[in-house]
């Protein structure tokens, strides 16, 4: 199965179980999935693209949550974390440094 029919199989499992925080941060990556695909214009997306969608991502949430806590919005920032977690679930594991 590849990465875009998993996060796809995801998302229907989250709606289904009503987790709101999941369904919205993987539908938002749906969409930018979509749009990748019609920039390229293609059908299907290899896994290494969809991967680079998800560490864009990743890197807004971060730069969201250091911006919502330098400005006092703990919440917000909690709410990043939250999205970020669910956005790395879908990455590779990283090899330790041994």
């Amino acid at each position: 199965m590849s990465l875009e029919d998993q996060i796809q199989k995801d998302y229907v499992e989250a709606m289904k179980a009503r987790d709101a925080v999941r369904s919205s941060t993987v539908n938002f990556l749906r969409a930018q999935l979509k749009n990748v695909k019609i920039d390229k214009r293609i059908e299907k997306l290899e896994d290494a693209d969809v991967i680079a969608v998800i560490k864009k991502q990743l890197k807004q949430r971060e730069d969201s949550i250091a911006q919502f806590t330098s400005g006092g919005r703990p919440e917000l920032a909690a709410k990043e974390a939250a999205e970020s977690a669910i956005l790395k679930t879908y990455l590779p594991q990283e090899m330790n440094p041994e």
